[in-house]
């Protein structure tokens, strides 16, 4: 009997975006890597205390692997939404914090706002993405809705890139957008076993 392994994109490219995406932003501006670098810090912190608050727990919360969050058991969409919720209202937070102190204008209060409003984009795999599948559920299938928030990622990451050729940035600025691409595709091409997962947790209609 044989079998074969097979490994996604995504983990192979993975580093290598992430490294490149962080290389960039140390060439572009070193305030600007260190603003974002602990704005990541404080977006992460937010998702554990925010599945603390619900009772739930984080398997992992990441620097090194560009950050994200994933749970040790499946969750229902309005508690997903509010884990990772918790990631884009911490840097919010953050920011308010640098404002009340008069530099809200600095590299590192800018890199808080940055990293909240990006993750608030209604797009799997992004924050902003499981807080619209949790509101948007009642209306549509789920399967189907998250397909399309996954689509809709790879969409944006696509008009990223032509943003970037327009303008003329460097080939480094190419890593965040293609990253988003395949995070995306990835998350479209899991979403049947999210909904199976989804049925499997649903509680019985009465």
């Amino acid at each position: 009997m044989t079998g074969k392994m097979r490994i996604h994109t995504v983990v192979l490219l993975r580093p290598l975006l992430f490294f490149s995406f962080w290389a960039a932003l140390w060439a572009a501006r070193e305030e600007v890597f260190w603003g974002l670098l602990l704005a990541v810090a404080v977006h992460e912190s937010g998702h554990w205390l925010a599945a603390g608050l619900i009772g739930e727990k984080l398997a992992f919360f990441s620097l090194f692997r560009g950050g994200g969050m994933e749970a040790r058991r499946f969750l229902p969409p309005r508690r997903e939404a509010a884990a990772a919720a918790g990631g884009p209202l911490a840097n919010l937070l953050a920011w308010s914090f640098f404002y009340i102190l008069g530099r809200g204008e600095g590299s590192l209060a800018q890199g808080q706002l940055l990293l909240a409003f990006f993750n608030l984009l209604p797009f799997l795999p992004l924050d902003g993405g499981r807080i619209c599948r949790a509101i948007l559920l009642p209306f549509f299938d789920y399967y189907r809705l998250s397909r399309a928030l996954a689509a809709l990622g790879q969409a944006a990451a696509l008009l990223w890139v032509l943003l970037i050729i327009i303008y003329g940035a460097g080939w480094l600025s190419y890593a965040a957008p293609v990253f988003l691409f395949l995070l995306s595709g990835r998350e479209k091409k899991q979403a049947i076993y999210a909904y199976i997962r989804y049925l499997l947790h649903r509680p019985p209609h009465r």
